[in-house]
């Protein structure tokens, strides 16, 4: 598909779209641990949406293994990039 070429080749906004193709079976069958991989790669590549959906997979089980550590580290960077949710996460 046109995401998997364009995540393949580093685009954040494609990885984050991959990501919730797997997560949501759109397109793909559903498949947390994929989609869970792709939202790190968009995490990292500096997309806020991603990080923020990176750190719910880490706080519900979601296709990683529970790591409120990691949820919340992610969560922070997900309000630091301008992530609301995560902002709001954080307040709690």
């Amino acid at each position: 598909s046109w995401y998997e070429k364009a995540a393949e080749a580093g685009q954040a906004s494609a990885m984050f779209n991959l990501a919730l193709a797997y997560s949501e079976g759109k397109g793909v069958d559903i498949d947390l641990a994929l989609a869970a991989s792709w939202y790190e790669k968009a995490a990292e590549a500096g997309q806020a949406s991603a990080m923020f959906n990176l750190a719910l997979a880490y706080s519900e089980g979601k296709g990683v293994d529970i790591d409120l550590a990691l949820a919340a580290s992610w969560y922070k960077k997900a309000a630091e990039a301008g992530n609301a949710d995560a902002m709001f996460n954080l307040a709690f």
